[in-house]
């Protein structure tokens, strides 16, 4: 009976054990409109065959950077770039703010690496959309966030006033974290934050005690390695482990998800697609709505570094929505169009 009785007490805690964390197509203004005859070619030829992105800046090259002063990356008490202190401030709920940083859709305007498992074995408490765990190809898991980060979880980052001067040395470059165009995203609180650069993207991951998707394991996938579900987290998160060439199925469908086929023409709500979940369950949009930038780069040179984007957007069509195209699938580290957008992961 004791014996039992000790198995019944340990059992259900090591069940909620955690993964330890680690560390354009021509777009008409702000109108979304989409010059479709460029996406088969993926979205650094499409950015580049535009001429020139919605802010201004050249097809060619990065992004002009909008004034504003960037406080502090470490938010107040949250601590270091790599997100190494401080827990979540908010107990989630869905947040009824504007993108001026009223609010994030999710867990709230948490920071830091702090946070307690969940019942799934990942991390609660931390900033942006909520984690959803999913299998490692050779046993283990780690997790990734259910959708892209959205607009109201992004303005709660910017509220916490980050400094740009503890960025790696290939983002040194980067002088603000504000999008470089259409911010405040009025309206669109759920919506997929968009003009992000890569070094935008990283910095809020770490922030939020998480990082961008990169290795399983850690650090950053191989630029050539995109399509390895053994070694690319966003790879196997989508590819159920590379068994779906869709998240949703191996069958390509045309209103899964938002891309060219569903007509929407521009971003939507994260999770407003029900039939646009998968690889693994409790994970939305990973086909479509925006490209998701990777940490795998081929260079740490800086700005002209190319990085991996992932999934495609609101205006691609079948093979571009694969979970493992990626020949193309990359741009320059500083560029930021309105259909680049990001996820994070953690373990």
């Amino acid at each position: 009976m004791r014996a039992w009785l000790a198995i019944a007490l340990v059992l259900p805690v090591a069940l909620t054990g955690c993964p330890a964390l680690l560390s354009d197509w021509s777009i008409a203004a702000d109108s979304g409109a989409i010059d479709a005859s460029v996406d088969a070619a993926g979205p650094e030829a499409a950015e580049s065959s535009s001429g020139s992105d919605s802010d201004g800046s050249s097809g060619s090259g990065g992004v002009s950077s909008p004034d504003g002063s960037s406080g502090s990356l470490s938010g107040g008490s949250s601590g270091s770039l790599g997100g190494s202190g401080g827990s979540s401030s908010s107990s989630g709920g869905s947040s009824s703010g504007a993108t001026s940083g009223a609010g994030a859709r999710a867990t709230g305007g948490g920071t830091g690496s702090g946070g307690s498992a969940g019942a799934l074995g990942c991390p609660t408490g931390l900033a942006g959309p909520e984690l959803a765990e999913v299998p490692g190809p050779n046993g283990g898991s780690y997790c990734i966030d259910a959708t892209e980060v959205t607009n109201a979880e992004y303005a709660v980052f910017l509220a916490a006033s980050p400094e740009t001067n503890g960025q790696p040395p290939y983002c040194s470059w980067n002088t603000t974290f504000l999008p470089a165009s259409g911010w405040p995203a009025t309206g669109e609180d759920d919506h997929p934050v968009v003009h992000v650069d890569w070094c935008d993207a990283y910095a809020y991951c770490a922030w939020a005690g998480k990082r961008l998707c990169g290795k399983i394991g850690g650090g950053p996938n191989g630029f050539n390695d995109q399509g390895s579900s053994e070694l690319s987290q966003w790879m196997n998160a989508c590819s159920a482990g590379g068994t779906k060439a869709y998240p949703y199925s191996s069958t390509y469908s045309g209103t899964a998800c938002n891309g060219a086929d569903f007509g929407a023409g521009a971003t939507v709500p994260v999770a407003s697609r029900p039939s646009c979940v998968g690889g693994y369950p409790g994970l939305f949009d990973l086909s479509g709505n925006v490209w998701e930038w990777e940490d795998s780069c081929d260079g740490t040179s800086g700005a002209s570094d190319n990085c991996r984007l992932r999934g495609g957007s609101f205006g691609d069509s079948s093979a571009n929505l694969a979970c493992g195209y990626g020949t193309d699938a990359y741009a320059m580290r500083n560029h930021a169009p309105a259909i680049y957008g990001f996820r994070c992961c953690a373990g």
